[in-house]
This record gives structure tokens, C-alpha cells and sequence, in this order.
């Protein structure tokens, strides 16, 4: 069992492993590079076990789960991390970064292809009318099936989260977590600043708060002075 690792600037050997040991516990990769097996077409030069494995990485740094940051931790592995995960090529240059982003995202929607339960686009903003003529044509089964597999590769990730932690981890993440009530976590940035620091307590000012307002227009949040995250209404 290992350990939750520490945040840090650049993923740690320890960050690498522990991420590599709950990815291959869940076996989500190999089931769903099964379900990935193109006939046609030219190899993929990346396997999902290591898009798995990077965006696990930046989970554990409390970061977005970005592709394009996902593409710059791959390239950004040492060779003895690149040679376990199956990463090949370079991403030292602005031309070479655009094109591993182009594989890590064709890669992450091929996956998501097998097990999105919606028939809605993604990633587009469209009258509602075009947005249901552009809706995918499934039938109930598929549906069904596709909505099985996304619930099985979330839990079989949780599970093994909890089966590779070591039960100290556990304990110190809980004390973490229960330091830092989830309403006062800014935004990434301002995180990112207070590392280091003790925890924010409810009573000091400038403390953030997802409180969520509802308007006419749907939820609301109001933002605090010092960073992006909601402020916390006064009590």
C-alpha cells in the first residue's frame, strides 16, 4: 500500500507510482483498450494507460483535468517513466506540443465514445432546435450499456484508489480535509499561493464559500475581493 502523495510543482516518483499502481488496480485501461481496437487506420502512439495516469496526476495536484496539461506532464516524464507508460515523442516546441495534444485529445474521445451514455454534442453552444437535430441516434440499450461501463470505470477507479492507499494516507488526507472546510477553498491560483501556509479557519476574513444564489437566470455565485472562488455570506 502507498501513501497519498504530497503536492508538488512537478510530479514526484512517488506521485508517478502511486497514480500508475491505481490505474493498473482498476484495470479500467485494459478494458477499455479493448473496446478500442480500430480495424482501420494508423497505430495510436499513445496508450489511454498513460492519459489514465496523467490525469490522475493532476487530480492529486488539486489541478484541472485539463488535456492540454495532461499532454505537458506525459512529455514532461523522464525516460524511465516514458518507457513504462508507452509515451514516444517530443513536445519540446510549439508545433510539436499541438500535435500531442491532437493525439491525447483524439485518444480521450475515442474513449469516451464507448462509454458516454448522452446523446447530446459536446462542446457546443446551439439553439436548442440544432441541438436536437444534431443529437446522436442510440436506442435504449445502447444507452444503457454505455451508462454500465462509465459507472463501472468510476468505481472501479474509486476502489482502487482506496485499495493502493495505505491506511495512514487515508488518515492524513481525512485530517487535511477536515482542516480546510470545502467553502474555503479559492480559486486554483490563490491555492496554489497558499501552499505552505496553515489552514484558512471559518472566522478569518477574506475566506471563500461556494454559496450558490439562485436567480432567473439559474445558480449564481458571488465572488469574493482576493481571488475568484465565492465569498461566504456573513453569518
Amino acid at each position: 500500500m502507498n501513501e497519498v502523495p504530497a503536492v508538488t510543482s512537478h510530479p514526484s516518483d512517488e506521485a508517478i507510482g502511486f497514480a500508475l499502481d491505481v490505474v493498473d488496480a482498476s484495470h479500467v485501461a485494459t478494458r477499455l483498450e479493448a473496446l478500442l481496437v480500430q480495424p482501420t487506420g494508423r497505430p495510436r502512439t499513445l496508450p489511454l494507460r498513460a492519459l489514465l495516469v496523467a490525469l490522475l496526476l493532476l487530480a492529486l495536484d488539486d489541478r484541472a483535468l485539463d488535456l492540454k496539461a495532461a499532454t505537458r506532464v506525459l512529455y514532461s516524464l523522464g525516460p524511465r517513466w516514458r518507457d513504462e507508460l508507452g509515451v514516444v515523442g517530443e513536445a519540446d516546441t510549439n508545433q510539436s506540443l499541438l500535435a500531442r495534444y491532437r493525439c491525447v485529445r483524439y485518444l480521450f474521445h475515442l474513449a469516451l465514445s464507448v462509454m458516454d451514455p448522452s446523446t447530446q454534442v459536446k462542446n457546443r453552444v446551439v439553439a436548442q432546435e440544432v441541438l436536437d437535430a444534431m443529437a446522436k441516434d442510440m436506442d435504449e440499450a445502447e444507452i444503457a450499456l454505455r451508462r454500465q461501463r462509465l459507472e463501472g470505470v468510476v468505481n472501479d477507479l474509486l476502489e482502487a484508489s482506496v485499495r493502493v492507499c495505505a491506511p495512514e494516507g487515508w488518515r492524513a488526507l481525512t485530517a487535511r480535509s477536515d482542516s480546510t472546510p470545502p467553502w474555503s477553498r479559492c480559486s486554483p491560483g490563490a491555492r496554489r499561493r497558499a501552499r505552505g501556509r496553515p489552514p484558512v479557519t471559518p472566522t478569518e476574513a477574506g475566506t471563500c464559500a461556494r454559496v450558490i444564489t439562485a436567480t432567473s437566470w439559474g445558480p449564481r455565485e458571488r465572488n469574493c475581493a482576493s481571488c475568484s472562488g465565492p465569498k461566504r455570506p456573513p453569518s
